[in-house]
């Protein structure tokens, strides 16, 4: 619209403008369960984090799943976070970025073991 920043919005958007506006705070009740842990699932045996890191010539990303498997063998599998990074403009090899997403995965494996042995009620034995 190539509006100046001290001009009046249309009154066409300024209808759709204040209708967003009013439903702005019904976002602080906005809640999405993250199920790491199935009531159904019982008591966990084994409970380990995979990574998956890739890169090429234009970025580099991760993704990391908690698999955890109940002592009658039972296995649920969960998304836990994912990141995805552009390359640099400066030209850079393509060893470079796989060993900068590693090392994000590294970091990123820190943070979960951290955050999920609180979260779960795990033991630092039993997060592998």
């Amino acid at each position: 619209m190539k509006l100046g920043w001290d001009e009046d919005i249309p009154l066409g958007q300024k209808a759709r403008w204040l209708v967003w506006l009013k439903d702005l705070p019904k976002l602080v009740k906005l809640h999405v369960q993250r199920c790491y842990k199935p009531a159904g699932l019982g008591t966990i045996k084994s409970a380990k984090i995979h990574h998956f890191a890739d890169a090429s010539e234009v970025g580099y990303g991760l993704v990391s799943y908690l698999r955890l498997t109940n002592g009658d063998g039972r296995v649920h599998c969960a998304f836990l976070m994912g990141k995805a990074r552009v390359s640099l403009l400066k030209r850079v090899t393509i060893p470079r970025l796989e060993l900068t997403a590693a090392t994000v995965s590294a970091n990123m494996d820190a943070m979960l073991q951290r955050e999920l042995c609180d979260e779960l009620a795990l033991g630092k034995s039993v997060l592998e």
